[in-house]
């Protein structure tokens, strides 16, 4: 049985070209030199016959099985077993079982072509000892393995959990094609296929082994955090209260309105409930008599780069995707920095959203195959996420059939900022199905205004604020150039958040280079100033997040 470090070794191996350099693998790896070798050497022991892994002082090390895989492939026939492998992948990380339909609209295959891998799937399943694939006419496929067993699954299948399918092959360029295809079908204009030449030249630094790429000139990138605000901010000033700290302890379905109540007693009665509660949107759906999915987290994880490495990658490059999602990114940012990510690591815990170092391990590797000079030495921050992954393989949108009181919103694991447009437009027509007057206002203003950032202002403007409002001229992050009146206004302004991720979301103070080091002190004296929160009191990001735990003997004298 290999320890994970040495599963490890083995992905990493099997995920190079051909031979692997010590000291590159090492940096994949997080190890030393001798810890490296001890553990190469403890892998070979466990082969019976030939080492698995060879090395040379020289070329560094080399997995030998690849050479019997490319036979295999050979005697396969390379698309088929290259279909079987993602089949495979697929199943890996599913619980339950898999219908074809599922599986050929996931991968992007026919039905048909699914099917007829079946056999070829059995046959690279049944060479791992303890593997079996349960095939059911009414349910679909499952993989029948302990965790273990998957993992090692997944290393012949020349995919980790972190699922890095590059876009590096004829192979790949074939799910692209297939991509284009369904863009066309949709009406997503000015898109093309580019052969190797037309790719680097669109986005020089890409590796050497690139043979093409989907350009999608229509695509673009927003801030995610700031969207989020606007969108709230605008809803707000159109008459839509916020509740927040709110946790649905009780939902009662009465014949013509719905009662949730928390912990505290506090109680709110309407006639629907959206469910819009991303990782536990299913449980809110079974508090209302609906169990008809789960809800599974999957980690991602991301690296974000200093403004200084931005002027290397001027477009969002995606790698292939995969059956775990779009895949790992490396893409400029509205603020002029870059990031690295994500990940897609199937996750138990709802809660965690801890960075590991497997995961910056895995996505310096993943960042290097897309871009091998890709300047991963000048991060700033690293930081992760969990999505919502519904067990139906799709979002879970309209009215529930169990309880018609209920609107699902669920589900929503990727891409969901792109989609919500969209899911909200689906979301008013699925209320006004379920019987919900719906008149436009007569008042609604669509229009929130938007401040201009005092580092985005030209000297004359700089000049104007200032002379308007003398804290203007008062910078309190150096690193983001965001000064006094702008983290003055994040507090007080529609749905200000007195909390120090509140402010930073709103202004960008702490999102530099420091990341807070040098101007969280004085923005959380400003919050205390205007946001009416003891100092003691303040958090990073609400609940128990305290940044202060008490206060010096001098400070209690002077109490």
């Amino acid at each position: 049985m290999y320890t994970d470090r040495q599963l490890k070794i083995i992905a990493v191996l099997k995920s190079a070209d051909g031979w692997m350099s010590g000291s590159l693998l090492r940096e994949n790896i997080g190890v030393s030199s001798r810890t490296l070798q001890m553990d190469i050497k403890a892998i070979n022991e466990k082969q019976s016959g030939e080492p698995l892994i060879q090395s040379n002082n020289r070329l560094g090390y080399l997995l030998k099985n690849k050479i019997a895989l490319e036979q295999e492939q050979k005697s396969y026939g390379q698309e088929n077993y290259v279909h079987s492998k993602q089949i495979i992948t697929l199943l890996l990380f599913e619980k339950e079982y898999t219908s074809i339909g599922t599986i050929s609209e996931r991968l992007f295959f026919s039905r048909s072509s699914v099917t007829s891998d079946l056999p070829q799937v059995k046959r690279i399943i049944s060479r791992t000892p303890g593997a079996n694939l349960l095939v059911s006419g009414q349910y679909g496929l499952k993989i029948q393995a302990s965790e273990n067993v998957k993992r090692i699954m997944c290393m012949k299948t020349m995919q980790s959990r972190q699922d890095y399918h590059m876009l590096f092959s004829e192979e790949e360029m074939e799910k692209v094609r297939q991509l284009y295809d369904q863009g066309v079908q949709n009406g997503v204009p000015g898109m093309e296929l580019l052969g190797r030449d037309a790719t680097l030249e669109k986005q020089p630094g890409l590796a050497e082994n690139t043979v093409g790429s989907l350009w999608a000139p229509t695509g673009a990138i927003t801030c995610p955090y700031e969207m989020t605000i606007a969108c709230a901010e605008n809803a707000h000033d159109n008459g839509v209260e916020f509740y927040f700290d709110f946790r649905a302890e009780k939902i009662t379905t009465l014949r013509d309105a719905v009662e949730v109540e928390d912990d505290n007693n506090v109680l709110f009665r309407s006639r629907y409930v959206v469910n819009a509660a991303g990782i536990h949107a299913d449980e809110i759906s079974r508090m209302m008599g609906d169990d008809s999915f789960t809800i599974d987290g999957r980690k991602g994880e991301y690296i974000l780069l200093d403004r200084s490495a931005s002027g290397f990658v001027q477009r969002v490059v995606f790698q292939a995707p995969s059956a775990l999602g779009k895949g790992v990114l490396v893409s400029p940012t509205v603020d002029g920095n870059a990031f690295v990510g994500p990940t897609a690591v199937d996750h138990s815990d709802k809660e965690d959203t801890s960075v590991t170092q497997q995961g910056i391990d895995a996505l310096k590797a993943a960042g290097r195959k897309s871009m091998p000079d890709v300047p991963l030495n000048r991060p700033i921050t690293s930081f992760a996420g969990v999505r919502a992954v519904p067990s139906t393989g799709d979002f879970i949108l309209g009215q529930s059939a169990a309880n018609p009181r209920l609107i699902q919103a669920a589900g929503i694991s990727s891409p969901g900022l792109s989609s919500t447009p969209a899911i909200a437009m689906e979301t008013v027509e699925s209320l006004r199905k379920a019987g919900l007057q719906l008149q436009p206002r007569g008042d609604f203003n669509p229009v929130r205004e938007h401040e201009k950032a005092f580092r985005n202002m030209t000297e004359e403007e700089r000049e104007a604020a200032i002379a308007k409002d003398p804290r203007y001229g008062r910078i309190i992050c150096r690193c983001e150039s965001v000064t006094e009146a702008e983290i003055i206004h994040a507090i007080e302004r529609t749905l200000g958040k007195p909390t120090l991720d509140g402010v930073k979301r709103r202004t960008r103070a702490g999102m530099g280079r420091c990341q807070g080091g040098f101007c969280a002190p004085r923005v959380m004296e400003l919050i205390a100033q205007y946001g009416g929160v003891p100092m003691e009191k303040i958090t990073k990001n609400g609940g128990a997040s305290r940044l202060i735990v008490g206060r010096t003997r001098k400070e209690e004298r002077k109490k």
